[in-house]
């Protein structure tokens, strides 16, 4: 019982779309020959058989790593075929050059009414020659886990997953800003802006493709997010800048994610005065916001 509640939770805490139509996730293991068993996700968005996505390896673990990939997928033969392609994100200690990227032909098929993918792995350096790794791969179709864990939690009279207990709510969803209500941070050049409040609320989401953007912010060089992922919910932190004339916001891109620039946006809020702020950067150009009371 308690397995089947976790694991909806953990589902849900993960934010994972489970997509109808071109948006592919699959949960599973991956298996290295003579090593560790690792927990293993691809999401993928599949276009006339190409997929370009992400895979995640030891999610919540001391290594998770996130990774870009692409791939194919070949109806006639049943087989979809990926391979990571570069470094998005990584909690591990080993140094980049002593990453192993997987290569994978898997076979799909039907067991109990879920779609799974199956095969062996050959893993490979960053330059895509040196072997570093083989093993195997064995995923399921996250939706068809879902779908059944639900009906189980029905048949068992478990509460709905919505009703399940979060942990405090710290995003908030907004429509689509005008561009004429957005200001442009150019990295190098400080943006300032005029702040009545003793505290001000600090919003950071991604505005363009959600694809790992990740960013550091700071205040008065303190650090007060770090290595923060981006997505398309809002990020909220409450600052204080009581008795200073000015204060200073930093943002730093860790990371561009699997497709180029750092698409931060950034809503400041300061009594009734509310500021959009496009924060666009690449990694090494900071956008500095200087707030002024």
């Amino acid at each position: 019982m308690k397995s089947v509640l976790f694991f909806i939770y953990f589902l849900t805490l993960y934010n994972f779309t489970f997509a109808q139509g071109p948006d592919l996730v699959f949960i599973g293991a991956v298996t290295v020959k003579g090593g560790a068993v690792y927990n293993y996700t691809l999401h993928v968005s599949d276009s006339a058989g190409i997929l370009k996505g992400y895979s995640v390896t030891d999610i919540m673990g001391a290594d998770e790593t996130k990774t870009a990939v692409t791939g194919t997928i070949d109806p006639a033969k049943k087989q979809l075929i990926f391979r990571e392609t570069h470094l998005i994100y990584s909690k591990s200690k080993a140094g980049k050059s002593d990453l192993c990227y997987i290569h994978a032909r898997l076979k799909i098929s039907a067991t109990n009414g879920a779609t799974t993918l199956k095969g062996n792995f050959d893993g490979f350096k960053e330059d895509g020659k040196t072997s570093c790794a083989t093993g195997k791969l064995t995923l399921v179709n996250a939706q068809n886990v879902l779908d059944k864990l639900l009906e189980i939690a029905k048949d068992e009279n478990i509460p709905n997953p919505d009703s399940l207990a979060k942990p405090e709510v710290v995003y908030t969803y907004e429509t689509e800003i005008p561009d004429s209500k957005t200001l442009k941070a150019l990295p190098g050049k400080a943006t300032e802006l005029y702040c009545s409040s003793p505290t001000i609320n600090v919003e950071l989401w991604d505005a363009k493709t959600i694809d790992g953007d990740i960013i550091t912010l700071q205040q008065d060089n303190n650090t007060v997010l770090e290595n923060y992922t981006l997505t398309a919910q809002h990020k909220q932190l409450t600052l204080s800048i009581t008795n200073k004339k000015a204060t200073t916001l930093t943002l730093i891109a860790v990371s561009e994610g699997s497709e180029p620039m750092n698409t931060a946006r950034i809503k400041v809020t300061s009594g009734d005065a509310i500021y959009y702020i496009d924060a666009t950067t690449t990694i090494g150009k900071n956008v500095t916001v200087v707030l002024k009371r």
